[in-house]
């Protein structure tokens, strides 16, 4: 912004980003500070179709015969929300594998139709999981523009949270799927390979 923003010449950006590593890497750790940079990369936003695709058929399947439709759509919506941020920034892999490790967590301390009764919910865990899994554990390798979005979704998860509270659901079903997102985070978000 400072630079003029999308109007400043690719050499000038080019210059300045020259001018900045010059300075850190004339800093006490500035070598160490220059790999954590080049480790982290450019972020890169993809276009959530797997979330969407998901939100519609779990909207199909449970709001029409839904005592509380308003719930329900509320619960969609978080759905939604978090599944924009994990599959838009973490990929749509780590999306899915998650997910499924949530739901799979949460049946090992429920009846299987109480499990998919609050599906979208337990999913939403999971992908909470993940996200706290790739904000604690993998921060020092992830772009500037993806940490931001996960600290947005922290946000959101304390009124998903509080609507798990009060929509009756069974909150340790719910803690058991984000332990599982959580797990899954060492598999599915692996740190990239050191730079030779």
């Amino acid at each position: 912004v400072a630079l003029g923003g999308r109007d400043v010449p690719a050499q000038r950006l080019t210059a300045v980003e020259r001018e900045l590593r010059e300075r850190i890497a004339a800093l006490p750790a500035g070598a160490q500070q220059i790999a954590r940079l080049d480790r982290r990369g450019q972020s890169v936003r993809r276009v959530p179709w797997l979330s969407v695709g998901l939100v519609m058929a779990g909207s199909l399947a449970l709001l029409p015969g839904a005592a509380e439709p308003r719930a329900v759509a509320a619960s969609l919506l978080l759905w939604l929300a978090f599944g924009l941020v994990v599959e838009g920034w973490l990929g749509r892999g780590p999306a899915l594998a998650s997910g499924a490790a949530g739901v799979l967590a949460a049946t090992g301390f429920g009846a299987t139709n109480e499990v998919w009764a609050i599906a979208p919910q337990l999913v939403s865990g999971a992908w909470i999981g993940l996200l706290g899994f790739a904000r604690t554990l993998r921060e020092a390798d992830l772009p500037v523009l993806t940490r931001s979005a996960i600290d947005g979704a922290a946000l959101v998860a304390v009124g998903f949270f509080a609507l798990v509270l009060a929509s009756g659901a069974s909150p340790w079903l719910v803690l058991a799927a984000a332990l599982g997102g959580f797990a899954s985070g060492a598999l599915v978000l692996r740190r990239p390979a050191p730079a030779p």
